[in-house]
């Protein structure tokens, strides 16, 4: 490709992605009202705190991608904005769901597993004045149980899917919710980036190998893990004493990936037919064996597609912008990285919009 049809298309890609609004920023009131918060005096957990003052720091860059986030939902729905019921899906402080709230979403749930940030949500959104239908503390099974099929018409988190141990179940119990149901999905762990996949395979090494504490990175967490195999050893151990450490270590490393019940069943089997199970097919993905949750699982888009597929879904993407909204020499940079990202694709992109309807 010559130069001269380098740049037609840099521009030519470029001016649809600000036609699609992708690079226009946030409603600068929304933005206003969270630069506004006095985060410390807010009577919530020290980690949701914490996690919020992050997102207040770069309260324009996501707020940005929210609102690419709704758009994708309007764009794939012939409901109007007004009629809507949405869930913001392993919500956090609830951000996500409480912007889709302030543009004129009809009805706005906010779930997540933890009930402290349940809590973090209700507080923010009282802060912000801002009116939330429902709070969901749980699971996929109680998001279940809470909504009926008139209810609920789209599902949208960030940075959730990739954490999510049974992505089967869980689309299955996602169209028992509501056959029709439009998922929107943002996961910074994008497997086609060659940067960030090496970043997420070196994290996933250190959780399974060396564990982690609050201190190694903003959003680690509130609380210290040890490493998944150690873990996966004591629960070998205490499920079965009688098994030697030979055996304990042999189960411990094939059962990477795994919570705490598979880890009990592939046990129970390998004492009854002393077959070890198959080896995690990726070389480092890896989960809290306590909790289920993934380390930033690495996922391909054609995995994706099988699972989407598989619970007769479509799935389509788009890609995600780098922040360059700060005032700083680094965001110049992000500006230029935005500016050439169409011709790279997804190699190229920071995060990923999965979106999945029937």
């Amino acid at each position: 490709m010559c130069i001269f049809a380098l740049k037609e298309k840099v521009l030519k890609n470029y001016m649809a992605l600000l036609h699609t609004n992708k690079f226009k920023t946030a409603d600068v009131g929304f933005v206003q009202k969270i630069n506004q918060l006095k985060i410390d005096d807010l009577p919530i957990d020290a980690y949701c705190k914490r996690y919020l003052q992050h997102l207040q720091k770069n309260a324009t860059y996501y707020c940005t991608i929210y609102q690419q986030i709704c758009n994708t939902v309007l764009k794939n729905t012939p409901l109007q904005k007004a009629t809507i019921g949405l869930l913001d899906y392993g919500a956090g402080n609830g951000l996500l769901g409480i912007y889709a709230k302030f543009i004129g979403f009809k009805s706005v749930y906010i779930n997540d597993i933890n009930p402290t940030f349940i809590k973090a949500s209700q507080v923010l959104a009282k802060a912000l004045n801002i009116h939330i239908d429902g709070f969901i503390a749980g699971d996929i099974s109680d998001v279940a149980n809470y909504f009926n099929s008139s209810t609920l018409h789209t599902m949208v988190s960030f940075d959730v899917i990739e954490h999510i141990y049974n992505l089967p179940q869980f689309f299955k119990t996602i169209q028992a919710i509501n056959p029709s149901i439009i998922t929107v999905f943002g996961t910074g762990v994008n497997a086609h980036n060659p940067f960030k996949n090496h970043y997420f395979k070196q994290l996933q090494i250190k959780d399974e190998l060396h564990g982690g504490q609050p201190s190694d990175f903003v959003l680690y967490g509130a609380t210290a893990t040890p490493p998944f195999i150690e873990t996966r050893k004591l629960l070998i151990q205490n499920f079965s004493p009688a098994l030697s450490t030979n055996e304990i270590n042999l189960l411990a490393i094939h059962t990477r990936g795994l919570h705490k019940a598979d880890i009990e069943l592939a046990t129970n089997s390998f004492l009854l037919n002393k077959k070890l199970p198959p080896l995690l097919q990726h070389s480092t993905n890896t989960c809290d064996p306590l909790t289920g949750s993934w380390t930033e699982r690495l996922f391909t888009l054609k995995q994706y597609r099988k699972i989407y597929n598989t619970a007769e879904f479509s799935l389509h993407y788009s890609n995600g912008f780098y922040n360059q909204y700060n005032p700083t020499f680094k965001s110049k940079i992000m500006a230029i990285a935005n500016f050439i990202l169409p011709i790279f694709g997804v190699i190229a992109a920071p995060y990923i919009l999965l979106v999945g309807k029937r």
